[in-house]
């Protein structure tokens, strides 16, 4: 069952000289349901960016790694060749 909710607002005014008291109903229940939503999308947006910063570590570490090693077999080969072909990969 649905839970409705409810905004209550009390006015006094004079109606035909006499002083009254007017109760305002609102149906509220609509801004909740949007507060919810918007809650579940910010939710979704946090999940979605944790896994893209996942993602992002686990493809920058070994390609970090394999760089590194790279540029070490530039700087102890005197291999020209072997050094053109790991510039190719470096760049």
């Amino acid at each position: 069952m649905k839970k409705h909710f409810y905004s209550i607002r009390v006015k006094k005014l004079k109606y035909m000289g006499e002083e009254c008291t007017v109760l305002c109903f609102s149906d509220m229940t609509h801004h909740f349901e949007a507060m919810d939503l918007q809650s579940s999308m910010i939710e979704e947006k946090d999940r979605i960016l944790n896994y893209v910063t996942t993602i992002s570590h686990e493809f920058r570490t070994p390609v970090s790694t394999s760089l590194m090693f790279l540029e070490t077999i530039i700087s102890m080969s005197n291999d020209i060749e072997q050094n053109k072909l790991t510039q190719i990969v470096l760049n």
